[in-house]
């Protein structure tokens, strides 16, 4: 009887050791740039983790115009991951980055001070948001 004990003790601490080693560190999601410029017709906006994704992590980043308008001044690239005033991106597993374009469609008005603000919303439990969790991109005016 006391080795069934003993055995179950074992058991038990084995299963405790495999479920706390399956435990992963969370990871650090931000911004490469907090700010960034539309010189001539772009800039790319990039999102990184400290390390690889380990499945595939959807990120939801809420994004405020002002002085320009979506799909008049200016449009997201690819524009399949816009969707009513979010912007919808996806790590796939194993990737640190994700990228995406702001092109400028037509010329911008210098009283405005145009600009797109971006800023993480929802992330995974696995995922922290870092420090860097918003991004101004400004135009200038060409």
């Amino acid at each position: 009887m006391k080795h069934f004990k003993i055995l179950g003790l074992f058991s038990a601490f084995v299963v405790l050791m495999s479920a706390c080693s399956k435990k992963t560190e969370p990871v650090e999601l931000n911004f490469e740039s907090s700010t960034l410029y539309v010189d001539a017709d772009t800039a790319v906006v990039t999102l990184a983790l400290d390390a690889p994704a380990t499945d595939h992590y959807p990120i939801k980043l809420t994004m405020e115009s002002i002085g320009v308008a979506m799909g008049r001044e200016f449009t997201i690239d690819p524009v399949s991951i816009y969707v009513n005033g979010t912007i919808y991106l996806t790590f796939p597993k194993g990737s640190t980055q994700q990228a995406f374009k702001i092109v400028k469609l037509s010329p911008v008005s210098e009283q405005q001070s145009p600009q797109v603000i971006l800023g993480i919303d929802q992330t995974p439990a696995e995922i922290l948001v870092g420090e860097h969790n918003q991004a101004t991109i400004f135009f200038n005016h060409n």
